[in-house]
């Protein structure tokens, strides 16, 4: 896995999803963009390797996406 420590971008996608402040989730603005090219990514990956797949761990979902979805107010 030294491949996924070579491209942070992987993770930092779903890190500018929003960010935590106190208790509070804030979303960032450009969220639906940044989903969108997540979603490119998993769309157009590798169809045998699957590289990006293998980079997203429990921890995006728990850190990024599951507050996304509690706190996301617009309906897109």
């Amino acid at each position: 896995m030294d491949w996924l420590l070579a491209t942070p971008q992987l993770y930092s996608a779903f890190s500018s999803l929003g960010c935590l402040e106190g208790d509070t989730y804030v979303v960032n603005p450009n969220a639906l963009a940044i989903l969108e090219e997540i979603n490119y990514k998993l769309t157009y990956e590798d169809q045998t390797l699957r590289t990006f797949r293998r980079a997203i761990d429990g921890q995006n979902v728990r850190s990024d996406l599951i507050p996304l979805l509690e706190n996301a107010k617009d309906d897109a």
